[in-house]
């Protein structure tokens, strides 16, 4: 496919940043909507692996200079409380979703932060761009005569109506994107039938010994029904240097759809109900303290440690990936 003179990115989370750095740095001229309103994106603090098509386009389009992630080398397993049963090499790059999704706007529009507090001026060969927050698609029209793909949207904080228009649209909004809706595309999400409970711990907070265990590898933890996945990751301000970083941790739980057990899992301190997410500091102490004293006797010294050391855990659904693509529209992201 011809790189297009213009593209509109709806969603300016790291999948639609992603594209859009990709296409400006191709001379394209991109406009991400984002709906979120706030001036930078709101993080869980919470890792994610880059994988290498990632890895590659950081290294070809990032000016930043900042690292994105932390190397890992080997993945190994755990079997209760028996440390090592199994361990193979195994290159992989562990990020912070913050960290990242700072780094591709400071290459993106020049979005400063503490990560990147001086952003990276645009090439003489890079594509105009501007990042858009607070701004909700309502439609999108395709002009089979002038080529175009043209898109209305709301700001939701002052209610005017806009449009832009462009040869390409990528829709990178979610699986609750308006877009999916607008072109009946399947929305159901699709729970999977287990939960993620999930918590990074500072470094500086845990012992020598569960530091080391954790270093240069992915770990998975298998106990009786469940498991856990660990591994370093850099702070959100792109902290990378032994006694700075971040463990981070997944814990898959299965709590049966509907059941008494997820309604209290997923009522905050508030009483409210959440649907996909129980953001940090939310969930009830007596709900995080009865699962941890359910399964802690039968976890790892270290996974132990770190499970009960991380400050503000969060809790939420696990659901199927979707991909759709229509017309001169694509769809991105979850």
């Amino acid at each position: 496919m011809p790189i297009p003179t213009s593209a509109v990115i709806i969603g300016g989370s790291v999948a639609g940043l992603l594209q859009g750095l990709q296409l400006k740095r191709q001379g394209a001229n991109v406009i991400i909507l984002e709906q979120d309103p706030s001036k930078d994106r709101h993080s869980h603090e919470s890792g994610v692996s880059i994988g290498p098509t990632v890895v590659k386009l950081l290294e070809k389009y990032d000016a930043t200079g900042r690292p994105a992630a932390i190397p890992a080398r080997f993945l190994s397993f755990a079997w209760r409380q028996r440390l090592r049963v199994a361990s193979m090499v195994w290159n992989h790059n562990m990020s912070n979703w913050g960290c990242l999704y700072l780094i591709l706007r400071a290459n993106f529009d020049g979005f400063e932060s503490q990560t990147v507090p001086q952003p990276p001026a645009p090439k003489e060969t890079d594509g105009l761009v501007e990042y858009r927050p607070g701004k909700r698609v309502t439609g999108v029209t395709y002009d089979k005569d002038k080529g175009l793909v043209h898109v209305e949207y709301v700001d939701v904080l002052k209610g005017d109506i806009g449009s832009v228009s462009s040869e390409m649209v990528i829709a990178a909004d979610g699986v609750h994107s308006t877009v999916r809706k607008i072109l009946q595309v399947p929305t159901r999400r699709d729970y999977a039938g287990y939960i993620g409970w999930r918590g990074t711990v500072p470094e500086a907070l845990l012992s020598k010994e569960t530091v080391e265990y954790f270093s240069n590898r992915l770990n998975f933890t298998l106990m009786k029904g469940t498991y856990f996945i660990s591994y370093l990751i850099p702070t959100e301000a792109g902290d990378i240097q032994p006694g700075k970083r971040l463990v981070n941790w997944v814990w898959y739980f299965t709590v049966p759809e509907g059941s008494r057990e997820m309604e209290e899992i997923f009522t905050d301190v508030q009483g409210k109900t959440h649907t996909n997410t129980v953001p940090h500091g939310q969930i009830r102490p007596e709900i995080w303290s009865k699962q941890i004293a359910r399964y802690v006797s039968g976890m790892t010294p270290h996974l132990a440690e770190i499970v009960t050391k991380t400050p503000r855990p969060f809790v939420t659904k696990v659901a199927s990936d979707l991909k759709y693509i229509k017309l001169d529209i694509s769809l991105e992201g979850q």
